[in-house]
């Protein structure tokens, strides 16, 4: 995955963010320079057993699946950060049955190759957040023009629950490197 190349002052404040050649704004920022803040509201919001399972929760599974196919009350979702990881890295349709069995094999390889650190730095970075923008970090110069380190609580959670559905919760025009920014 190609990242933007980005420019800040010495103070830390972006000044250019350019398009990735997919046109999307990616801003690496490790895992481990994430505020722990973050990082537990994060996991509260899609994954709180995220150290504990081994890439898929299969009660939420079979939560979602009564929900979803037996009692057709509601669409629910169970995706682990680590399905949720294997569908952006595979590009995987998850939305029947038979791509939702492929997320979860995918997920299985992903924690056996990966630390549970490594799998939460691509989710950190790779993560849809709105528009043309992955990321966390880049959603945090997009929205509030400061780097996720900089956020206060109220910030930090508008922030965790737009993955959710970032079409829905986020603006629909493509943003230049310019507005990214301002």
């Amino acid at each position: 995955v190609e990242f933007s190349a980005s420019y800040a002052d010495r103070n830390g404040q972006l000044l250019q963010v350019f398009l990735t050649q997919d046109d999307k704004y990616r801003i690496y920022k490790p895992v481990n320079q994430f505020p722990p803040e973050f990082k537990e509201a994060l996991l509260l919001q899609e994954d709180k057993y995220f150290y504990s399972h081994s890439g898929v929760n299969f009660v939420a599974l079979a939560k979602a699946g009564w929900e979803t196919y037996i009692k057709k009350s509601r669409r629910m979702g169970a995706s682990t950060i680590t399905m949720q990881v294997a569908k952006l890295k595979y590009k995987l349709y998850t939305k029947n049955i038979f791509g939702k069995i492929r997320q979860i094999f995918a997920a299985f390889y992903l924690e056996m190759c990966f630390s549970k650190d490594e799998i939460l730095d691509a989710y950190l970075n790779l993560a849809p957040v709105g528009s043309n923008v992955e990321g966390f970090e880049s959603g945090s110069w997009y929205y509030f023009n400061k780097s996720v380190q900089q956020l206060n609580l109220s910030e930090i959670i508008m922030l965790c629950v737009l993955p959710q559905n970032p079409v829905k919760r986020a603006p629909t025009q493509l943003k230049t490197s310019s507005e990214l920014i301002d």
